[in-house]
Protein backbone atom coordinates (compact mmCIF):
# COMPACT_ATOMS: atom_id res chain seq x y z
CA UNK A 1 0.00 0.00 0.00
CA UNK A 2 3.03 2.01 0.71
CA UNK A 3 4.28 2.13 -2.67
CA UNK A 4 0.99 2.74 -4.11
CA UNK A 5 1.01 5.80 -2.86
CA UNK A 6 4.31 6.84 -3.43
CA UNK A 7 4.19 5.74 -6.82
CA UNK A 8 1.14 7.35 -7.42
CA UNK A 9 2.37 10.94 -5.64
CA UNK A 10 5.28 11.03 -8.00
CA UNK A 11 3.27 10.29 -10.88
CA UNK A 12 1.17 14.05 -9.75
CA UNK A 13 4.47 15.48 -8.73
CA UNK A 14 5.34 17.72 -11.56
CA UNK A 15 1.65 19.51 -11.97
CA UNK A 16 1.14 19.88 -8.00
CA UNK A 17 4.23 21.51 -8.15
CA UNK A 18 3.41 23.95 -10.73
CA UNK A 19 0.13 24.36 -9.41
CA UNK A 20 1.65 24.88 -5.66
CA UNK A 21 3.99 27.73 -7.13
CA UNK A 22 1.20 29.17 -9.28
CA UNK A 23 -0.71 30.15 -6.66
CA UNK A 24 1.34 30.42 -3.71
CA UNK A 25 4.73 31.73 -5.43
CA UNK A 26 3.77 32.89 -8.86
CA UNK A 27 7.12 35.47 -8.53
CA UNK A 28 9.06 32.15 -8.35
CA UNK A 29 7.19 30.10 -11.47
CA UNK A 30 8.20 33.07 -13.55
CA UNK A 31 11.69 33.11 -12.74
CA UNK A 32 11.76 29.16 -13.43
CA UNK A 33 10.06 29.29 -16.05
CA UNK A 34 12.63 32.35 -17.48
CA UNK A 35 15.20 30.08 -16.40
CA UNK A 36 14.40 27.18 -18.22
CA UNK A 37 16.63 26.83 -21.74
CA UNK A 38 17.89 30.14 -20.96
CA UNK A 39 21.32 30.26 -23.41
CA UNK A 40 21.08 33.08 -26.19
CA UNK A 41 20.59 30.65 -28.97
CA UNK A 42 17.49 28.43 -27.04
CA UNK A 43 16.16 31.80 -26.12
CA UNK A 44 16.54 33.30 -29.56
CA UNK A 45 14.92 30.05 -31.33
CA UNK A 46 11.98 30.44 -28.63
CA UNK A 47 11.34 33.81 -29.66
CA UNK A 48 10.99 32.89 -33.60
CA UNK A 49 8.93 29.97 -32.81
CA UNK A 50 6.44 32.17 -30.96
CA UNK A 51 6.82 34.84 -33.36
CA UNK A 52 5.48 32.23 -36.11
CA UNK A 53 3.31 30.45 -35.03
CA UNK A 54 1.78 34.38 -34.12
CA UNK A 55 1.28 35.24 -37.43
CA UNK A 56 -0.45 31.65 -38.58
CA UNK A 57 -3.99 31.67 -39.07
CA UNK A 58 -5.24 29.48 -36.23
CA UNK A 59 -7.57 31.29 -34.68
CA UNK A 60 -7.73 30.19 -30.98
CA UNK A 61 -5.45 27.60 -31.23
CA UNK A 62 -2.08 29.84 -30.72
CA UNK A 63 -1.45 29.92 -27.07
CA UNK A 64 -1.93 25.60 -26.86
CA UNK A 65 0.06 25.34 -29.55
CA UNK A 66 3.28 27.39 -28.77
CA UNK A 67 3.04 26.00 -25.13
CA UNK A 68 3.26 22.29 -26.42
CA UNK A 69 5.23 22.73 -29.42
CA UNK A 70 7.80 25.03 -27.14
CA UNK A 71 7.95 22.21 -24.53
CA UNK A 72 7.97 19.76 -27.14
CA UNK A 73 11.02 21.32 -28.75
CA UNK A 74 12.36 22.57 -25.49
CA UNK A 75 12.32 25.97 -25.62
CA UNK A 76 11.44 28.68 -23.20
CA UNK A 77 7.78 28.83 -22.88
CA UNK A 78 6.74 32.10 -21.25
CA UNK A 79 8.95 33.37 -23.93
CA UNK A 80 7.67 31.76 -26.84
CA UNK A 81 4.16 32.88 -25.53
CA UNK A 82 5.33 35.89 -24.86
CA UNK A 83 6.26 36.30 -28.71
CA UNK A 84 3.27 34.23 -29.52
CA UNK A 85 1.66 38.25 -28.54
CA UNK A 86 3.03 40.16 -31.63
CA UNK A 87 0.78 38.42 -34.15
CA UNK A 88 -2.22 39.67 -32.15
CA UNK A 89 -4.64 41.75 -34.60
CA UNK A 90 -5.05 43.79 -36.56
CA UNK A 91 -1.07 44.61 -37.73
CA UNK A 92 0.42 41.22 -38.51
CA UNK A 93 -2.54 39.50 -39.52
CA UNK A 94 -3.74 42.75 -41.98
CA UNK A 95 -0.20 42.27 -43.51
CA UNK A 96 -0.12 38.45 -44.21
CA UNK A 97 -3.62 39.58 -45.61
CA UNK A 98 -1.69 42.16 -47.97
CA UNK A 99 0.98 40.25 -49.35
CA UNK A 100 -1.19 36.84 -49.58
CA UNK A 101 -3.45 39.37 -51.48
CA UNK A 102 -0.58 40.29 -53.73
CA UNK A 103 0.73 37.15 -54.46
CA UNK A 104 -2.47 35.77 -55.74
CA UNK A 105 -3.54 38.54 -57.53
CA UNK A 106 -0.22 40.64 -58.34
CA UNK A 107 -1.50 43.95 -56.77
CA UNK A 108 -2.59 45.22 -53.20
CA UNK A 109 -6.05 45.05 -51.48
CA UNK A 110 -6.54 48.78 -51.22
CA UNK A 111 -10.68 48.34 -50.36
CA UNK A 112 -11.18 47.92 -46.92
CA UNK A 113 -14.92 47.63 -46.53
CA UNK A 114 -17.28 45.42 -44.85
CA UNK A 115 -17.83 43.38 -48.20
CA UNK A 116 -14.06 42.81 -48.39
CA UNK A 117 -13.66 41.64 -44.45
CA UNK A 118 -17.19 39.97 -44.12
CA UNK A 119 -18.27 38.69 -47.36
CA UNK A 120 -14.91 37.58 -48.85
CA UNK A 121 -13.97 36.05 -45.40
CA UNK A 122 -12.94 33.02 -47.06
CA UNK A 123 -10.32 34.34 -49.66
CA UNK A 124 -8.92 36.78 -47.33
CA UNK A 125 -8.37 33.37 -45.17
CA UNK A 126 -6.44 31.97 -47.62
CA UNK A 127 -4.60 35.02 -48.48
CA UNK A 128 -3.81 35.50 -44.60
CA UNK A 129 -2.72 31.52 -45.06
CA UNK A 130 -0.47 32.75 -47.71
CA UNK A 131 0.33 35.94 -46.28
CA UNK A 132 1.63 34.24 -43.12
CA UNK A 133 4.04 31.84 -44.76
CA UNK A 134 5.78 34.97 -46.23
CA UNK A 135 5.84 37.28 -42.63
CA UNK A 136 6.04 34.57 -40.55
CA UNK A 137 9.16 33.26 -41.66
CA UNK A 138 10.60 37.01 -41.72
CA UNK A 139 9.06 37.82 -37.63
CA UNK A 140 10.77 35.05 -36.62
CA UNK A 141 14.27 35.73 -38.19
CA UNK A 142 13.82 39.45 -37.22
CA UNK A 143 12.35 38.71 -33.47
CA UNK A 144 14.39 35.62 -33.35
CA UNK A 145 17.46 37.64 -34.03
CA UNK A 146 16.82 40.54 -31.59
CA UNK A 147 16.46 38.44 -28.38
CA UNK A 148 19.47 36.23 -29.20
CA UNK A 149 21.36 39.48 -29.46
CA UNK A 150 20.01 40.58 -26.41
CA UNK A 151 20.65 37.57 -24.49
CA UNK A 152 24.13 37.44 -26.35
CA UNK A 153 25.02 41.07 -24.55
CA UNK A 154 22.87 40.58 -21.48
CA UNK A 155 24.62 37.33 -20.94
CA UNK A 156 28.59 38.29 -21.28
CA UNK A 157 27.76 42.35 -18.81
CA UNK A 158 29.16 41.40 -15.82
CA UNK A 159 27.39 41.61 -12.42
CA UNK A 160 26.44 44.79 -11.22
CA UNK A 161 26.26 43.68 -7.59
CA UNK A 162 28.97 45.02 -6.46
CA UNK A 163 30.06 48.05 -8.05
CA UNK A 164 29.48 51.80 -7.30
CA UNK A 165 27.18 54.44 -8.81
CA UNK A 166 29.91 57.06 -9.61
Amino acid sequence: RMSEKSSGSKARHPPTRVWRLLFLHPVRLINTLLAEHASPRSLGLAGAFGAFAGALPILGLHTVIVYFGAQRLQLNRLLALGTNQLGFPPVVPALCIEVGYYLRHGTWLTEISLRTLGREAPQRFWEWLLGSLVIGPVLAVAVGGAIWLLATVVQRRPSLGGGSCA
